[in-house]
C-alpha cells in the first residue's frame, strides 16, 4: 500500500520496478517527485516534497526500513532578531543511482547523494553533498569510507 497526497500542479513519477512497501509521498503545489526504478524501499519510506522543491531518485537503489528524504523541514525556523530563516525552503534532494539508504536514514534539504554511496543507520544528509562511492554516517553524516561498493548477495 502506497499513500500519495499530490498538490496543484505538482508532478509525481514512480518508475518502473519501483517497489515501495507502505510508502507514503507527498508532493505539494509546484513541486516534483521522480523515482527512477529499479527502486526497493523495504518498509515505511517517506518521500516529502514541498514549497516548490524537488526530490530525483536514481535508478537501482535500496532503501532500508523508515527512511525519510524530505525537501524541508514543513515549518520555518527563523532568527528572532533578524528575522532570517534558518531552515531550508523548498530544496532540491538528489539521490544518485545504486544508493543505499540504511534504516531511518534521512537526506532533507538541499543534499546530493553521489552514485553507489551508502549512508548508514540513522545518519542524516542535510545541505551537504555526499560523494559518489562513499560510505557515511552520523548526524550530521560524514565520510566513514571512501571507494565503497555494495551489492544485494546478502539480501534475504
Amino acid at each position: 500500500l502506497v499513500s500519495l497526497l499530490v498538490g496543484d500542479d505538482a508532478t509525481v513519477f514512480v518508475g518502473a520496478g519501483c517497489v515501495l512497501t507502505a510508502a507514503e509521498i507527498y508532493c505539494g503545489p509546484q513541486s516534483q517527485v521522480v523515482l527512477h526504478g529499479p527502486l526497493t524501499a523495504t518498509r515505511c519510506a517517506v518521500v516529502d516534497a514541498r514549497n516548490g522543491g524537488s526530490v530525483v531518485v536514481g535508478p537501482d537503489g535500496l532503501w532500508a526500513a523508515d527512511v525519510y528524504v524530505a525537501t524541508d523541514d514543513m515549518h520555518r525556523l527563523g532568527d528572532r532578531s533578524t528575522g532570517e530563516r534558518l531552515n531550508p525552503f523548498g530544496a532540491h534532494v538528489r539521490i544518485g543511482r545504486h544508493v543505499w539508504l540504511c534504516k531511518d536514514a534521512v537526506v532533507t534539504g538541499h543534499a546530493h547523494v553521489g552514485d553507489g554511496a551508502v549512508v548508514g543507520m540513522r545518519s542524516v544528509v542535510r545541505n551537504q553533498e555526499v560523494p559518489a562511492h562513499a560510505a557515511v554516517g552520523g548526524v550530521p553524516a560524514r565520510v566513514v569510507r571512501k571507494d565503497v561498493e555494495w551489492d544485494e548477495q546478502d539480501r534475504p
